[in-house]
């Protein structure tokens, strides 16, 4: 089952990176057919992503969400399917060439950190709220993800109509004004489910203080989260009221975003200490 497991792994990382490939062919002689065929390995990539949770589980018997790997997995999953979703209309689909790229540095990293972390067993739980406070918080991070990633499209449209160049890429992707939408709806989603997020957090650290470090307040999870909060708010807000919008709102998302991988990396390598937990006596 372990072989079954790193098998249904590498293939879902070897298909999103196809679909990086294929857009990137796409981006070089503008044939929808790569487009398309990107689109659906991604579908692929995320089907097998779930595939190898449920091996992993059936394997040990525990819900997978405790390593590096199993959070670079969930990670990729949300990112992957929040991306399909965003690109199945026509209009959209050129966005998968700002997506899918990226996507395929963070599979790089998910095949490095699998190679020990797959054949250990997960942690186990403390409980399932737990489980679900990680899953609403990592769907949060990869919708903003996304809407950072759109934001350098919005960038990419902004500056090459302001070029007055309308050839090439440019013409594939959404306008102006569909974009900034996109970006609404994705924060409009996000901002929410991280609201309720922290909020779980804060419960738990309420309810079961005996299993939290002394420490846990200087987490980077806690700090992260508490900054991500309050931008996004920030940012919901200024969009709904109208006083910030357009390139304003895709610079302040791109700049959040390149903080947020900064981030996902250096926890996922174990470059950022682990305070919440207590040590096991």
């Amino acid at each position: 089952m372990t072989i079954l497991l790193y098998i249904v792994f590498y293939l879902s990382l070897i298909a999103h990176i196809c679909g990086a490939v294929l857009s990137l062919i796409y981006l070089k002689n503008g044939e929808n057919r790569f487009l398309g065929s990107a689109s659906r390995f991604n579908f692929i990539g995320a089907l097998l992503l779930i595939l190898g949770a449920f091996i992993r589980a059936s394997i040990w018997h525990e819900v997978p969400l405790a390593n590096a790997t199993d959070f670079i997995n969930l990670f990729l999953l949300m990112v992957s399917i929040t991306g399909y979703v965003i690109t199945r209309s026509e209009r959209r689909r050129a966005l998968l060439t700002f997506y899918m790229p990226p996507l395929a540095l963070f599979c790089c990293l998910a095949g490095y950190t699998a190679i020990p972390d797959l054949s250990l067993a997960p942690k186990t739980l403390p409980s399932v709220f737990v489980g679900i406070h990680v899953v609403t918080a990592v769907l949060a991070y990869g919708l903003f993800y996304v809407a950072s990633l759109t934001s350098i499209a919005y960038a990419f449209v902004a500056r090459r109509l302001k070029q007055r160049a309308t050839k090439g890429l440019v013409r594939k992707l959404p306008s102006l004004e569909n974009l900034d939408r996109t970006l609404f709806l994705l924060i409009s989603i996000g901002y929410p489910v991280f609201a309720i997020t922290v909020l779980q957090g804060m419960y738990w650290a309420w309810y079961e203080q005996q299993l939290l470090s002394p420490q846990w307040w200087l987490d980077p999870k806690i700090f992260m989260s508490v900054l991500m909060l309050f931008f996004y708010g920030f940012t919901f807000h200024g969009r709904s009221m109208s006083k910030l919008r357009g390139p304003k709102l895709a610079y302040a998302l791109f700049l959040f975003g390149v903080l947020l991988g900064c981030y996902l990396i250096l926890k996922s390598t174990g470059f950022l200490p682990d305070l919440l937990m207590a040590p096991v006596q």
